[in-house]
């Protein structure tokens, strides 16, 4: 977990939680991912990424968010059909998304990123998040 593929490196996640400043996170090489994110918040989150190598088709990102173990929400997010080596990063914004509310959904979660194309796992990144009071 964590180890980048030759063809795809995500160098930053910004993520934008409504009333709040952006707040931006290094992925790359970054083994202490945490976001806190206030319960019955809308957010959205804009991946930054290079493709080297090989062209990347059917671009996919899958995330889960675990509680004692147990899923508590997952998401499926298609970032495109194709996306060619350059050097310049690719910048992609994931559409709004809503933390859920009450004392049941408070707390500190497990996630974990799955970046999937050309029909194949590329790699996959864990991190923690905490939804707060708000």
């Amino acid at each position: 977990m964590g180890e980048h593929h030759p063809d795809v490196e995500v160098l930053k996640i910004v993520l934008q939680v409504e009333g709040k400043e952006p707040e931006e996170v290094t992925v790359l090489g970054n083994k202490d991912i945490h976001f806190e994110i206030p319960e019955g918040s809308e957010y959205f989150m804009t991946i930054h990424f290079t493709v080297s190598n090989n062209p990347l088709k059917e671009f996919k990102y899958k995330q889960e968010v675990k509680k004692a173990g147990f899923v508590v929400k997952s998401r499926d997010v298609y970032i495109g059909d194709e996306f060619l080596p350059r050097e310049e990063p690719y910048v992609v914004e994931f559409e709004k998304d809503l933390t859920p509310s009450g004392f049941m959904f408070r707390g500190n979660f497990n996630c974990t990123s799955t970046y999937l194309a050309n029909g194949e796992f590329l790699y996959a990144q864990d991190w923690t998040l905490t939804v707060s009071k708000k």
